[in-house]
């Protein structure tokens, strides 16, 4: 294999991130490498942004002099930097709101980095990937991050109306800060970003395009653009050329892998080429214990159906056998490993869908 601690995966939404990422994670374990796959939606996420509120400690002072009674839970969960503090807000309403209170709750949300100016995200931002890489360089394992060397900034950046320029300055920034870890870059396009976008919309429906925009359309972006669907796909249109431009800017190793012959099976074999690894299939194990499985402490139920994991909201996800225990959980960066037929316990890498906690133990019901 390649010499690289950091394997990044960019593109549009739709262009396979996910799925890629899934499959070279596999491929790293069957090949005896050690790694962990970013999940674009893990938390609490190490480089990226989502219902994380942070603080200076001059601002946590405050809040903690306001509402004493959360000292102690912030002082549990929340994760120290230099000058910050950092705090998942979906850990604080999943397992402590009860004692936290929902006035605490509500002023610490205003905090969410979401809400942060260009210049306030910066600083943090950067904070953020310096603790990440620094964490990183002391592991021996591979690590798989998608969608947030681009695809987050491009968000936080476009949605701004802030110029290309300032965008590319930043992530140079942070290619300074991660090149220590011989990072390897794979985008993922197609040559018409028009194709991308309808690709996209054919995979997840017209619903998905405006639900992204009713989630941002009081951001700058939007203003005197088109609602609903139409003004995303321009949001989209831009964020290719973005992408295309950041890609080329970038200074490491690096792959492009461009998907309009939809030849799938040959743009696995053209990644494990770039990343220097053998194509090692799936071994021959099997799933027999089916049955509905619960979690009492979380209340969250799930159902293993003829290979197939279903969560409480039937999201319906393959089993692909990593032991004759454990399982991958297609296209997530989660495990199920079974300790006997009627027990199993949640493993990698937990992401904003609660059933995913690590840890968490499922016994049949």
């Amino acid at each position: 294999m390649i010499y690289t601690k950091l394997i990044i995966l960019e593109g549009l939404p739709g262009t396979g991130k996910t799925t890629n990422s899934f499959f070279l994670l596999s491929q790293l374990e069957r090949n005896g490498i050690a790694a962990k796959w970013i999940h674009e939606n893990a938390r609490p996420h190490p480089t990226s942004y989502f219902n994380e509120a942070c603080l200076s400690y001059e601002e946590l002072e405050l809040f903690v002099k306001k509402y004493p009674h959360t000292k102690s839970i912030i002082e549990k969960i929340g994760m120290k930097r230099r000058a910050t503090v950092e705090l998942d807000l979906m850990e604080i309403k999943w397992h402590y709101l009860q004692d936290f209170g929902d006035k605490a709750f509500e002023e610490i949300s205003r905090f969410d980095v979401w809400n942060f100016s260009l210049d306030k995200y910066e600083k943090v931002a950067l904070e953020k990937w310096e603790a990440f890489a620094e964490e990183a360089s002391k592991k021996s394992e591979v690590i798989l991050l998608d969608s947030s060397l681009f695809q987050f900034q491009v968000f936080t950046f476009l949605l701004k109306n802030a110029p290309y320029e300032r965008i590319q300055d930043f992530i140079q920034e942070l290619f300074n800060i991660i090149m220590p870890l011989k990072p390897s870059l794979i985008y993922l396009y197609r040559e018409k970003t028009e194709e991308a976008i309808e690709y996209l919309e054919k995979q997840r429906g017209v619903g998905f395009l405006e639900y992204i925009y009713e989630r941002d359309k009081n951001e700058p972006f939007y203003k005197d653009r088109p609602a609903g669907a139409d003004g995303m796909r321009q949001f989209l249109k831009h964020y290719g050329c973005w992408a295309d431009n950041l890609y080329e800017a970038s200074h490491c190793r690096k792959m492009k892998l461009e998907l309009s012959k939809e030849q799938w099976s040959l743009y696995e074999e053209e990644l494990l080429l770039f990343v220097g690894l053998k194509n090692i299939k799936d071994i021959k194990a099997q799933c027999f214990c089916s049955g509905i499985y619960k979690n009492d402490e979380m209340n969250t139920v799930i159902k293993i159906e003829e290979g197939f994991l279903i969560d409480g909201w039937g999201n319906r996800r393959k089993l692909i056998p990593k032991s004759n225990s454990e399982f991958y959980v297609y296209n997530l960066p989660v495990t199920i490993k079974f300790t006997n037929e009627d027990n199993f316990i949640v493993d990698g890498q937990q992401i904003n869908e609660r059933w995913t906690t690590v840890g968490a133990v499922y016994k049949r019901i």
